[in-house]
């Protein structure tokens, strides 16, 4: 929380004190981190349906395999983009935080 939340017309302290800096540096990161997250994914998509998977043995997938797998299916009539698909990981990770804390309180 910076004092321009709470006071509107003071937010030029916040570009004063290098806040604004700070988090748009953070964001970059972040979504270099979610573009890491997503490459290594399809990577392993890619290298899993290349290979020959026992029909006994289902490939187990999370969150991301499937959002990846609904971005590639045509048949689907809501597209879903590589943009939609890091804001839906940002908010699993925010509700799993914000639950974390609010269960430690």
């Amino acid at each position: 929380l910076s004092i321009g939340d709470f006071v509107p017309w003071l937010g030029w302290i916040d570009r004063m004190n290098g806040l604004e800096h700070k988090l748009s540096e953070v964001a970059e990161e972040f979504d270099e981190v979610l573009d890491w997250i997503l490459e290594e994914h399809l990577n392993t998509l890619n290298t899993q349906s290349n290979r020959d998977i026992p029909k006994n043995r289902e490939k187990v997938k999370d969150f991301v395999d499937v959002l990846l797998e609904v971005q590639g299916d045509e048949r689907i009539g809501v597209p879903i983009d590589r943009e939609c698909i890091k804001a839906l990981i940002l908010d699993m990770f925010a509700a799993g935080t914000d639950t974390t804390s609010t269960l430690l309180e």
